[in-house]
């Protein structure tokens, strides 16, 4: 727990500029109720609970910067960096002479990859004190987009000479030497670095960024695994691991890592954490480990761990995990769960049952995924190729981060033979979605098949430069 909660005073719930006096009661008790769940989660390490606890927190009180910065804290300690930006964001807003919450927000801007705004923030920072580390940080990162490696290096052994301990320095080192095409120099700085520390941390973060981009599998598995011990509830390192051990042979390892991560993770989380079985088209290797998972966890969870043995196309165990939950008529709560259902049992047979019941619940929801994808999937085992479509449509509008609802639609396409559709549809997904493996892949071999050799050569240099990029923000 940060230092600045443990002194908090609940009576600031009650702050005359906050609440009325009438009102002050209420918010005091609720603010207590969650603040002692956030206490309480923090001791036992349950950092989701934490972090719900502080969500609950920040709505009852908005105004107070130390608890959106101990939200920012706790996202970045579960791998929530979108959550982390925004906690971090509004506790500067709240307290903008704060140089630890802007430090904070202007290396994860940078992280984003918004050189521009971030290099407006150190500008900010450079006012409040000129000799942080981050500015240089900021500044080498920026010269680096911009292709100037000597200004990158300047700012470089600036940083070095501010901060001769902060590993911040020697990862920029790093990534100058692979702008320079040193690849060995970077991990071999980086492993000198090494120190059986905290600070490791993004020193081995940096490493499995790495070889990730090298696809050298069995060191970022090692970077990835050495990572997590100072991460264990970090659910993006896990599933870092889990495609490392994956793409580098290791299946007993692999299903070992998520066994461990699904007996915690969040509902939230459930999907990040299985997407790597789903890019590496080893979803079979893992469906008895989900199925016995879900049967073990109700609610949300269990709905998660089915959506994910849906993808898989495991339709028997579907319809178990979900029919329990599947009252008609559908409802705002089991609408997830009746969408499934219906998808399962039109996919073992009774189609006539499965449409009535994902009908019934696009009637309630019109943009159901669930429930539009399995009418999808339905209509194209039934060749109405035009419904299929729209409803493939329809599924991409309502979540446009989803990859396999792009791979759905260009296969729809296809199944139509509109090859260009098709493409369109994975190139606009490959620009929307960059470094995806599984667009990249099917997008290659859709252009190496029409398009010819270069069209997928080109297609390849366009990913490695997208990869490049999200090396990058790894780095920081």
């Amino acid at each position: 727990m940060s230092r600045s909660l443990t002194s908090i005073s609940l009576a600031a719930f009650c702050g005359l500029a906050l609440l009325s006096t009438m009102g002050c009661s209420d918010r005091e008790d609720r603010a207590r109720v969650a603040f002692d769940r956030y206490q309480s989660a923090n001791v036992r390490g349950d950092l989701p609970e934490a972090k719900r606890a502080l969500q609950s927190l920040v709505v009852i009180d908005d105004t107070n910067p130390e608890y959106w910065a101990e939200l920012g804290r706790v996202s970045l300690q579960t791998g929530d960096i979108g959550e982390a930006y925004e906690g971090y964001l509004r506790a500067h807003e709240l307290d903008r002479d704060n140089v630890s919450y802007l430090t904070l927000l202007t290396q994860l801007t940078l992280r984003s990859g918004n050189f521009t705004r971030a290099e407006q923030l150190a500008r900010d920072l450079e006012l409040l004190d000129p000799a942080n580390a981050t500015i240089p940080l900021t500044r080498g990162y920026s010269a680096l987009r911009r292709g100037d490696l000597v200004e990158a290096q300047n700012q470089a052994d600036l940083l070095r000479e501010k901060a001769p301990l902060d590993p911040t320095g020697t990862v920029l080192q790093a990534r100058i030497h692979l702008a320079r095409g040193q690849g060995e120099d970077a991990i071999r700085v980086l492993n000198g670095s090494l120190s059986q520390q905290e600070t490791d941390q993004l020193i081995l973060q940096a490493l499995s960024a790495i070889h990730v981009y090298r696809e050298e599998w069995p060191q970022a598995a090692e970077s990835a695994a050495r990572l997590l011990v100072w991460r264990p509830q970090d659910l993006s390192v896990r599933g870092s691991l889990v495609e490392a051990l994956l793409r580098a042979g290791r299946l007993p390892a692999a299903r070992e890592a998520t066994a461990a991560g699904l007996r915690t993770a969040s509902p939230e989380q459930i999907g990040e954490l299985l997407e790597p079985w789903m890019a590496t088209g080893r979803t079979r290797d893992v469906t008895d480990l989900v199925l016995a998972t879900a049967k073990a966890r109700p609610g949300d969870a269990r709905t998660e761990l089915a959506r994910f043995l849906a993808l898989a196309g495991q339709a028997r165990a579907v319809a178990e995990l979900t029919q329990p939950d599947a009252a008609l008529p559908p409802t705002a709560a089991n609408l997830a769960a009746n969408a499934l259902y219906g998808g399962a049992i039109a996919s073992l047979g009774d189609r006539r049952a499965g449409l009535d019941r994902l009908d019934s619940v696009l009637a309630v929801d019109p943009q159901q995924v669930d429930a539009l994808r399995g009418r999808a999937q339905l209509r194209l085992a039934q060749a109405q190729h035009d419904l299929a479509i729209e409803d493939g449509r329809k599924l991409v509008a309502a979540d446009r981060t989803d990859a396999s609802a792009r791979l759905l639609l260009s296969r729809l396409f296809l199944a139509n033979n509109d090859l260009d559709n098709a493409r369109r549809t994975l190139w606009d997904a490959f620009h929307d979605i960059p470094g995806d493996r599984m667009i990249f892949e099917a997008l290659w071999q859709l252009l190496a098949r029409t398009d010819g050799p270069q069209a997928a050569q080109r297609l390849t240099k366009e990913f490695r430069d997208q990869k490049d990029d999200e090396m990058s923000r790894s780095f920081v």
